[in-house]
């Protein structure tokens, strides 16, 4: 419920203890950054897709960033 979460959240946190997230609101935040600014991938990654999409006669999109 929204009582229960504002609840979490509002909690006095411990010493150490810099952000108080209730279980999925990290992916959720996780989820809205990478929408706005793409996904990070490691340079392997990169690298075989971008051979993937050549051995499929297919241009791999340039990095946004």
């Amino acid at each position: 419920s929204d009582w229960l979460v504002s609840t979490c959240l509002a909690s006095e946190k411990r010493p150490g203890v810099d952000e108080i997230l209730v279980p999925g609101q990290r992916e959720m935040i996780l989820r809205e950054e990478a929408l706005r600014s793409g996904l990070k991938l490691n340079q392997g990654t990169v690298e075989s897709l971008v051979g993937l999409a050549d051995r499929c006669g297919l241009t791999a999109p340039a990095p946004i960033g």
